[in-house]
């Protein structure tokens, strides 16, 4: 058994899995170092004031799990090592996920592929580089980015009960929604409603669609707990926040957060975006295709509709599922462009709209470390 396991876990220490998790473990130990002022800083603070007892977070994951990672310490520089471990960590997992996935057969397209899509951002936006877009990838967000491969799987979990459902299938999604919600719910907003939607048009009231459904209640009982905990009990970083909670505002943060809204959206899907320009059939061939911009689609509704008033207003603390679902949207996108021969002149128009998006990405590496902001 002792040498099955370290069989299974050797083949996940390949070169190139074992420098991406250097290369992450790099950036964010600069980000430390440099000071570059993030959400990761605040959710030291968070755990801190978790361990004191002062506070409770009801999206306890990402700090258990820092906890975990720091062996249990609570000095704050075993805090910071351990976030630094479980966020390197996370992107390596991220990394291996999205190789699995691809699979082209060249392996120096694979490791160009899955290496670029842990560095693609959206275009420069109107008013901030990051925020009022939807990058396909964060740096500076600790839970989302402990969160991201778990997105992956639970995605890929749903296109496998989509090709043949099984209880088996069933209980993993179930397992990996109940991780978002204790993480970071954002993405089970989206992905029950589209998934339980896009079920029923294909097995209409049988046993399959019940099943799901059936793991979507559970899954939205313990976010409404968490609605509570947050909302009602406010449960979160400085105790009570008078007059928090949510409303209808159409446009209304986005508005705040961007000067060119059409942009902003262009700016962060010109590759994916492109590609079904080109090729309007492939969505209609394609399931993951169909399920990943119905994710993306139904997340920026809600993020268009949805605000919070009070202390958060201007948070956009709805716009994190349309993140996750953008890397999925290029993840998807990627695949299927691999997957088929395309005319040349098209490969050239979606060759310079992916390197445009990892310039950006890269360019906006360096940016956070020169002048000191994620934003």
């Amino acid at each position: 058994m002792i040498k099955r396991f370290i069989q299974w876990i050797g083949q996940f220490l390949t070169a190139d899995n074992l420098l991406v998790g250097m290369g992450a473990a790099l950036i964010f130990s600069l980000i430390w170092l440099l000071q570059v002022p993030t959400d990761i800083q605040d959710h030291h603070y968070d755990l801190q004031m978790m361990l004191q007892g002062r506070h409770f977070v009801a999206t306890f994951g990402y700090f258990l799990a820092v906890f975990i990672f720091s062996l249990g310490i609570p000095h704050p520089y075993a805090l910071i090592a351990g976030s630094v471990i479980l966020l390197s960590l996370s992107v390596g997992v991220k990394y291996i996920l999205v190789k699995k996935y691809l699979q082209p057969d060249s392996k120096k397209l694979l490791l160009f592929f899955s290496i670029s899509l842990l560095l693609i951002l959206n275009l420069p936006g109107p008013q901030n580089y990051l925020i009022g877009q939807f990058p396909p990838n964060v740096w500076h967000n600790s839970t989302s980015i402990f969160l991201m491969p778990f997105a992956i799987a639970l995605f890929w979990q749903g296109l496998k009960y989509w090709e043949k459902p099984s209880p088996k299938i069933a209980f993993s999604i179930l397992a990996l929604l109940l991780i978002h919600v204790i993480i970071k719910p954002s993405f089970v907003f989206v992905f029950v409603p589209v998934f339980g939607l896009m079920s029923l048009w294909k097995w209409r009231l049988n046993v399959a669609f019940w099943r799901m459904v059936w793991v979507s209640l559970a899954a939205m009982v313990l976010i409404g707990l968490e609605y509570f905990a947050i909302f009602q009990w406010h449960s979160f970083r400085s105790g009570p926040q008078p007059e928090t909670g949510l409303t209808i505002a159409p446009f209304h943060v986005w508005r705040f957060h961007s000067s060119n809204m059409l942009w902003s959206l262009i700016a962060s899907i010109a590759f994916p975006l492109s590609y079904i320009f080109l090729f309007p059939k492939r969505i209609k061939a394609s399931f993951p295709l169909q399920f990943a911009w119905a994710l993306f689609a139904f997340g920026l509704l809600i993020f268009i509709l949805v605000a919070e008033t009070g202390l958060r207003e201007y948070d956009a603390n709805f716009v994190w599922q349309c993140y996750i679902a953008n890397f999925l949207l290029f993840l998807v996108t990627v695949a299927d462009w691999q997957g088929h021969k395309l005319p040349r002149p098209s490969e050239l128009v979606l060759k310079l709209f992916f390197s445009l998006h990892l310039l950006s990405g890269i360019a906006y590496l360096f940016k956070i470390f020169i002048l000191n902001n994620y934003y």
